[in-house]
């Protein structure tokens, strides 16, 4: 008999396998439907007296890593897209009987990785269930132990410090024995006489988790093996949990002030123009804002106007014959077409704002009508009389209005007139420490206005943001975090989530020749750029995001004879800063 485990979007079932071929599919032409789980259809086969899995069709083994076509003569976990299925050969040890395995109430598995307490809840799960009363729950992340839960631990200076060295010394060891000598020699045992085992599951290449508890007993307890899969199971909880605490961190840490849609962050250039703003609201100054595009030139006009009624208009949309008319307004009949009264954008912003983006956009002659406009405050619809308006001007570009001055193109007189105040807002480049609470919230706003499942960043997702060169400023980054909130079906996103739904970034059919060799050398050589680009040249942290040695990664790019990489680059003397 197979037992299967199925946790899916952290939904558990539990079932069991009794006949000599049972069916698992996205449909219910399976014997058993794995519902919302696309490409994944795989059959369940008793030989005699041991199971096989084997995969349906090729997209499975796409979808799912496992063991396929191998005898379950132990626990065997199979992980996909928000999936992880376990199953537990029943009767081949003698430990695993039947009823041992049902006292396990998996229904209990905590399911709230927001949770404050969810490690400890997790490890509270583990112990109660094993039947122990002392252990702990570690994660070890860029070669750094830090603790997530203990129980009955009296945790001294150096005990991570110690336990990180036996990690490190049997590292390809997914389960490590300790004796009850060096138990002591960490922690205070305070119990019987026993020996210890560490647990350790991979969430990412960066971070992996390690469960410390009392060795099985020979007898009445789960072997190790089914320890494991048991928090293999959790891990995608425990990686939304760690996702979630790192991004609320940086959240705590870089409080953000939303106002009429304009998000001030905490870098010092953004703060210091915040305190100029504040000043400027409170006056009538005509204010120039410069800056490129996308960064927020028409939210600091929102805010400027300080809860006042604010028209805005944007010079680059209108065309030339229609400009006076759409400034000014216009009487009906005044000219062919104009079968009523228009009321122009000055006139409608009257005792408020009148906003003009792309103000290098507008027209020499209608340059010259607003300059006489702002000197007398009197304006002459097409056809009509002249009337007296009160309006706030406030002006934005991108564009070098000097230069234009010098080219004959744009009007002094009218800069010196719409430049009575200036703010030159920054690129995302210049601020950079708020690209990722920027992004985190676009993101959470996305999912709240959407009603979607919650997503989180991680961390390496922090480090791409922070790399990117963001030429498209806020309304880029506003762009791509509403496409990967909207599109990914991950919880947690990551830098090849965010790379992928990048503007221009599609795959290109035929990008790699037929010739495998020369393929995958380029696919090495791309990924190594990649990850030199999103740890900004740090070779020691380029290794370690692709999952490899330095030994390796120097060899990978010692090996490629053209100037891909910057082998000159000093950076990893100084190592680019991942714990934010």
């Amino acid at each position: 008999m197979l037992q299967f485990i199925i946790n899916h979007n952290n939904q558990v079932a539990v079932g069991e396998v009794t006949k000599a071929v049972m069916t698992f599919g996205p449909t219910s032409d399976y014997d058993y439907v794995l519902e919302g789980v696309k490409n994944a259809s795989f059959t369940l086969l008793l030989e005699s007296k041991s199971f096989r899995v084997l995969p349906i069709d090729a997209k499975t083994v796409k979808t799912i890593k496992g063991k396929f076509n191998t005898e379950l003569s132990q626990p065997e976990v199979f992980i996909g897209n928000d999936l992880y299925i376990i199953f537990i050969p029943m009767g081949r040890a003698k430990v695993e009987t039947a009823s041992t395995i049902k006292d396990w109430n998996f229904e209990k598995l905590p399911k709230c990785p927001t949770n404050e307490r969810y490690p400890q809840e997790l490890l509270d799960f583990l112990l109660g269930s094993v039947g122990v009363e002392q252990g702990g729950l570690f994660y070890k992340q860029n070669g750094v132990l830090k603790i997530l839960g203990q129980k009955n631990l009296n945790l001294r200076s150096g005990s991570t410090l110690i336990l990180n060295r036996f990690l490190e010394q049997n590292s390809k060891q997914a389960i490590i024995k300790l004796n009850f000598e060096t138990h002591t020699m960490l922690f205070q045992a305070g119990l019987a006489h026993r020996n210890f085992i560490l647990i350790r599951t991979i969430l990412d290449k960066a971070t992996e988790v390690i469960l410390y508890v009392p060795e099985p007993e020979k007898e009445n307890a789960l072997p190790s093996g089914v320890l494991s899969t048991i928090l293999c199971l959790a891990s995608h909880g425990l990686s939304m949990h760690l996702a979630y605490q790192m991004n609320k961190l940086i959240f705590s840490r870089n409080t953000m002030e939303m106002e009429d849609d304009y998000y001030w962050g905490q870098s010092e250039v953004m703060q210091r123009i915040k305190r100029i703003a504040d000043k400027l609201k409170e006056t009538d100054l005509s204010i120039l804002i410069q800056g490129e595009t996308g960064t927020g030139k028409e939210g600091l006009a929102q805010y400027l106007a300080k809860g006042k009624k604010i028209v805005s208009l944007n010079c680059a949309s209108i065309p030339h014959n229609l400009f006076e008319s759409i400034l000014f307004g216009h009487e009906k009949g005044s000219f062919t077409g104009a079968i009523k009264k228009q009321i122009g954008k000055i006139e409608e912003a009257h005792e408020g704002v009148l906003f003009l983006d792309e103000i290098a956009e507008l027209p020499l002659d209608m340059q010259g009508k607003l300059l006489r406009f702002l000197q007398s405050g009197l304006v002459e619809p097409v056809g009509g009389k002249e009337k007296k308006v009160k309006v706030r001007v406030i002006a934005a570009t991108h564009g070098d209005l000097s230069l234009m001055i010098s080219k004959g193109k744009f009007r002094e007189d009218l800069y010196f007139r719409i430049n009575e105040a200036n703010i030159k807002l920054p690129s995302l480049r210049e601020r950079s420490c708020d690209i990722v609470p920027l992004a985190m919230f676009f993101l959470s706003d996305s999912i709240r206005r959407n009603n979607l499942l919650e997503k989180y960043f991680s961390k390496d997702a922090h480090i791409f943001l922070e790399s990117r060169p963001w030429k498209g400023n806020i309304r880029e980054l506003r762009s791509i975090v509403r496409r990967v909130a909207l599109l990914s079906e991950k919880d947690i996103v990551d830098s090849l989530d965010l790379e992928q739904y990048m503007e221009g970034n599609l795959v290109v059919e035929n990008e790699y020749p037929l010739d495998l060799n020369l393929a995958k050398k380029m696919l090495i050589n791309n990924q190594v750029k990649r990850a030199l680009q999103i740890t900004k040249g740090n070779k020691t942290q380029a290794a370690k995001l692709l999952g490899i040695t330095g030994r390796t990664f120097f060899r990978i790019i010692s090996d490629d004879k053209t100037d891909n990489y910057d082998l000159d680059s000093d950076s990893d003397v100084t190592p680019v800063e991942i714990n934010h």
